[in-house]
């Protein structure tokens, strides 16, 4: 299920957990939260709902503290660079395994009487990471959604050096794809992307079209050097997004 936002708590605050979920969605923030959408694989959905979710609000208190699967949640989101939002339901301070992996300038207290306020603080650092959301009627725009890609090599990974010898190339990984709100994402019918735009004007088939929802409509492919990435965004009303980026590879030298 595509989501903005990976909400990180202790069952003991599950209903803090669920008061704050319910708060960011009715602010058209799509969460995902274990209790309620884990469907089979515990441990699997997990993993994959923090690696295609673009925040994590990690809801801080004595339990979470002491939570062995909290801090293994927090520890993947820091290794795959996602921001973290701390919320401290109570007034402790981060356990020394917690400690390492967040920053004290972004915590946020909420208890009392500012609770309501400390939410919509949330709300709006949460958006400020997300592109905006058209308003009601609006039509949408390149400017409300992102082309996104991350692009890495593992070197003590066998397969890299497999790669490297078939295409002759120092190879990396790209991941791709398309970040958006919520409500964005509901009007996406497919999405194309292409890896040079001379490819579709000079109609060859190798084009890259994704149309199911799944995150975000991620893309994943062998690549080397450096190039143009360009992507179609078609919307349910038949309206074409175009989107593009650029990407440089660290200098890498081929295989002889």
């Amino acid at each position: 299920m595509a989501h903005d936002v990976f909400i990180s708590y202790d069952k003991a605050d599950k209903a803090v957990a669920d008061d704050v979920c319910t708060g960011l969605e009715s602010a058209g923030i799509k969460c995902w939260i274990a209790h309620r959408d884990v469907v089979n694989n515990w441990g699997l959905e997990i993993i994959k709902s923090i690696n295609s979710t673009k925040v994590v609000v990690l809801v801080l208190s004595s339990a979470s503290n002491e939570s062995t699967y909290v801090m293994k949640e927090v520890e993947r989101a820091v290794s795959k660079k996602i921001p973290i939002c701390t919320l401290r339901i109570e007034e402790v301070l981060p356990s020394e395994n917690l400690e390492l992996f967040i920053s004290s300038e972004q915590w946020l207290d909420m208890w009392g009487s500012t609770r309501k306020d400390i939410m919509q603080v949330l709300i709006d650092r949460i958006k400020l990471r997300l592109p905006p959301s058209p308003e009601s009627g609006e039509k949408v725009t390149p400017r409300h959604i992102a082309l996104a890609y991350n692009c890495w090599r593992k070197d003590s990974d066998p397969r890299f050096k497999l790669w490297d010898e078939k295409f002759k190339q120092h190879i990396y990984r790209l991941d791709l794809s398309v970040e958006t709100s919520w409500n964005v994402l509901k009007r996406i019918d497919y999405v194309e992307y292409f890896l040079h735009p001379s490819w579709k004007a000079a109609g060859s088939s190798s084009e890259y079209k994704i149309d199911y929802r799944e995150s975000n409509y991620r893309l994943k492919e062998l690549i080397w050097g450096n190039f143009l990435l360009y992507a179609e965004v078609h919307l349910n009303n038949q309206d074409v997004i175009p989107l593009s980026c650029y990407v440089q590879l660290p200098a890498g030298k081929g295989v002889s």
